[in-house]
């Protein structure tokens, strides 16, 4: 039988390892379910939400981890926001169902509303979550999330390429033409030894551009601290693996990029706002995508939200739902009908609102 206890320290020994183990085994479905990103995302928003990891054991041994965090609404909620994108399980592989079940058994009981944000469509835990939800006395809503470009990795890197229109592929190698004419280019890529001095120099770029204009750069944000953790632990798990680009021994781009199970994730990317005219970013990521494909991979994850330069790149988009199950009793059933039909409808009309007032009234 398996059961769930919930967890307020997510650095216990004993969760760490059967964490890492599980991660090891190949049942983390990404790098935001993993140890630790989840560890430094605690970290830097305990304030905001306190931790109740869901552990399943069957037997004493852990078969499936949600990392749950307890909201000043009471809620539970998966850790998601602008730096997390994806709220899912990590579980033995198989056993997502088993595990879900269990945790929302258990949730059920001490009458918990549940809200996984940034579920993928296709993932284990979205499945397991259609399965599971009704049997465990849990009424399901669910609103359209983010939709992330994504580049499935198959056949060979001039495939692909070819495959791409021909008037953006000529547009890229113009753009890296152009690159090459201004001075020495440079393309670094590989494990960061000394992670504080990559987040700082990524730092400075953003300093330098656009980002920094509109208060959503590292420091803009004030996540420099936040970058800096997840740097190191992500690097001693072998998973941080930066690209830049330098011009004359300067280092003009970045791209702040993890590779988990086979799939790379593009968290991050920025130039300095005086090499607008040069695209760094386009050698930046040819390379990149390049070598996930010389390197085997699965997949080339933007993460974010859609982009025209974005989709020149992609084959295809990943989409998400964000799903909150609440208890299936009168209230929560009420709370379902507000959430699921009445707010959507409200969303609905004040967006036309706006749309006819945007117009000057003119429909």
């Amino acid at each position: 039988m398996v059961e769930t206890e919930f967890l307020a320290d997510i650095e216990r020994p004993d969760l760490v390892d059967a964490w890492d183990e599980i991660s090891r085994l190949g049942g983390c479905p990404g790098v935001f379910a993993c140890r630790p990103w989840v560890s430094a995302w605690a970290a830097a928003f305990r304030a905001d939400a306190e931790p109740e990891v869901a552990v399943a054991r069957e037997n004493g041994t852990v078969v499936g981890i949600l990392p749950l965090f307890r909201r000043s609404d009471r809620r539970l909620t998966t850790h998601v926001n602008f730096l997390s994108h994806r709220g899912e399980m990590t579980a033995l592989p198989g056993r997502e169902t088993e595990a879900l079940r269990a945790v929302l058994g258990a949730a059920r009981s001490r009458g918990d509303t549940i809200a996984l944000r940034g579920l993928p469509g296709g993932s284990p835990t979205r499945a397991a979550v259609r399965e599971t939800a009704a049997g465990a006395g849990y009424v399901e809503t669910v609103r359209e999330g983010r939709s992330s470009p994504v580049v499935d990795v198959q056949d060979s890197w001039d495939a692909y390429y070819a495959s791409r229109p021909r008037k953006v592929t000529h547009e890229w190698e113009r753009k890296i033409r152009k690159l090459g004419r201004a001075g020495d280019v440079v393309v670094g890529n590989g494990h960061a030894d000394d992670t504080d001095a990559l987040v700082g120099a990524f730092a400075d770029i953003e300093d330098a551009s656009w980002k920094h204009e509109t208060g959503t750069s590292i420091r803009g944000r004030g996540m420099e601290s936040f970058y800096r953790d997840v740097s190191r632990r992500l690097a001693e798990a072998g998973w941080l693996h930066p690209w830049w680009v330098e011009l004359d021994g300067r280092m003009i781009a970045f791209l702040y990029g993890v590779e988990v199970g086979g799939t790379y994730y593009a968290l991050k990317t920025s130039y300095l706002t005086e090499t607008r005219k040069l695209s760094p970013g386009v050698l930046l990521f040819r390379d990149a995508i390049r070598d996930a494909f010389e390197r085997g991979l699965a997949r080339f994850d933007f993460v974010g939200q859609p982009a025209r330069w974005k989709d020149e790149w992609a084959t295809g988009r990943l989409a998400h739902d964000d799903v909150t199950l609440h208890p299936d009793d009168a209230a929560g059933r009420a709370r379902a009908v507000v959430e699921g039909r009445l707010k959507p409808a409200a969303r609905s009309v004040r967006d036309r609102l706006r749309g006819r007032e945007n117009d000057g009234g003119r429909r």
